[in-house]
């Protein structure tokens, strides 16, 4: 029957592997980090003070244009690092009005702009579209529009407008909050730059060509060659004479010693022997039993046939009587 102190450890159990998992678990993590967002709205004219359309979710922005030209549109600006290239910015779709027929445009601001949410139409950043700009691409599903900020220049600070473009129908779009991460980038690990090559040695000053030095032998006679005597046979050397070895005389086999039983069988049988001679030596003899001497030596049954009178004198020898009369003087 599982017990309370059971069900704890199982718990803390799944804990731990949930922990281990969930710590194991790939994330993807943005380098960039959002600086400011804002949209502004023609309506917005700054006299009285208009609440966001209901269309827009709260924090998200809006890009929309009618026949007249541009009635809202969107900034953000992302701080990056040093190695963060090709910034992909994605805006998720929260409303869609005739968002197929729709074309959108990023381009980097004329001016600095402060952050805003359904702010003064007045008070919008210009766009810088001949610095350069993004057309923006819309998903298969309608789910999200995609801007490659690659070629827009920036150091360290992606500063860009959402607009419709100039060529775009009327449309009216709203979007879900601007974050860190709704830009991606790829990361640049920076690699050492090879060494410069080595400098090729000057060349040789152009001139006529000195020849090299030729080297050329000496002249020596030829030595002159004499036969030599014909050698003179050493003498021999005298034979050795050998001495014939004497041979050692064969070695006695030393005599066993008398008295000495090399066989086991033999000194078996002597024992056995032996032992067979005692039995019968001592065979039917009669054991006397030890007579006690002292105070108990009256007791015995055996007494009274070696002449000790059956009288309860004790002693040994002359000491058995029992003593008249004074002791004899020692001195």
């Amino acid at each position: 029957m599982p017990t309370a102190s059971t069900g704890r450890r199982v718990a803390a159990a799944v804990l731990l592997v949930a922990a281990l998992v969930l710590g194991a678990w790939p994330t993807h993590s943005h380098a960039a980090f959002r600086q400011k967002q804002g949209w502004w709205w023609r309506a917005q004219t700054g006299l009285v003070d208009l609440p966001a359309p209901e269309s827009v979710p709260s924090g998200g922005v809006a890009v929309g244009r009618t026949v007249d030209g541009p009635s809202a549109i969107a900034a953000a600006a992302f701080e990056l690092s040093a190695d963060e290239t090709a910034p992909v910015l994605a805006l998720t779709v929260a409303g869609d009005v005739a968002g197929d027929a729709a074309a959108l445009v990023a381009c980097p601001p004329e001016q600095p702009w402060a952050p805003a949410a359904s702010g003064a139409w007045s008070e919008r950043p210009s766009l810088d579209c001949d610095s350069g700009h993004v057309d923006g691409v819309r998903t298969a599903d309608g789910a999200q529009w995609i801007f490659d900020l690659s070629t827009i220049t920036h150091s360290g600070i992606l500063d860009v407008v959402i607009a419709p473009s100039t060529d775009s129908a009327p449309f009216e779009l709203t979007f879900e909050a601007i974050t860190s991460e709704s830009l991606t980038t790829v990361r640049v690990v920076p690699t050492t730059a090879p060494p410069p090559p080595a400098t090729a040695p000057p060349p040789a000053p152009s001139g006529p060509a000195i020849p090299a030095p030729v080297f050329v032998p000496p002249t020596t006679p030829p030595p002159s060659f004499s036969p030599a005597p014909p050698a003179t046979p050493a003498p021999a050397a005298p034979t050795p004479r050998l001495d014939p070895v004497p041979t050692p005389a064969p070695a006695r086999p030393v005599d066993q010693p008398v008295g000495r039983v090399s066989d086991p069988r033999r000194l078996g049988i002597f024992v056995l022997v032996m032992a067979a001679a005692l039995i019968a030596m001592t065979w039917g003899q009669e054991t006397r039993a030890p007579i006690p001497l002292g105070a108990m030596g009256h007791r015995h049954p055996g007494r009274l046939a070696v002449g000790v009178e059956a009288h309860g004198d004790r002693g040994v020898g002359r000491f058995r009587r029992r003593r008249a009369g004074p002791p004899p003087r020692l001195w």
